[in-house]
């Protein structure tokens, strides 16, 4: 019998190595949810307390949200966060306004993407400092909120 094996600190030295390097792994993957109830999102406390059907991409570099709230809730989650939303308008060019949604980050390329927003409302900030990056926006006609936080 070879050496290495004569003694158990070794084999528990490399179990303890893959056990760290998994865990490390695993704790860097995107959680991502689809269609849950806002108790399941990871990150509920920074979406209206009316959302549901949310779904989710938390991780890096980026946390995005899609959730089903009423207008009012909306707009006084918005108001309560003190992000004054604007009206939404086309740009310069005539395109409707686009922000990311949850399948930008969630590696299925099955979830959706982007959605165009024609009438709603939206709020964006970006740091002078770094590049983080926040906006919010709700859509008049799916009543539907987004919320995309980037931290690169």
């Amino acid at each position: 019998m070879s050496r290495f094996f004569r003694s158990p600190w070794p084999i528990a030295t490399l179990l303890l190595l893959l056990g760290g390097a998994w865990l490390l792994w695993h704790g860097m993957q995107n959680k991502v949810g689809r269609d849950v109830t806002l108790a399941k999102c990871p990150i509920a406390e920074r979406l209206p307390p009316a959302a549901s059907h949310v779904s989710y991409v938390v991780g890096s570099p980026a946390t995005i949200c899609e959730f089903d709230v009423p207008e009012s809730d909306f707009l006084s989650w918005a108001k309560t966060n003190g992000w004054n939303v604007e009206p939404i308008t086309p740009d310069s060019q005539g395109e409707p306004w686009s922000i990311n949604r949850f399948g930008h980050g969630s590696g299925d390329s099955r979830d959706p993407q982007k959605i165009e927003i024609e009438r709603g409302y939206r709020f964006e900030w970006k740091s002078t400092v770094d590049e983080q990056r926040l906006v919010i926006a709700y859509d008049l006609d799916h009543r539907r909120g987004y919320y995309y936080r980037s931290f690169r």
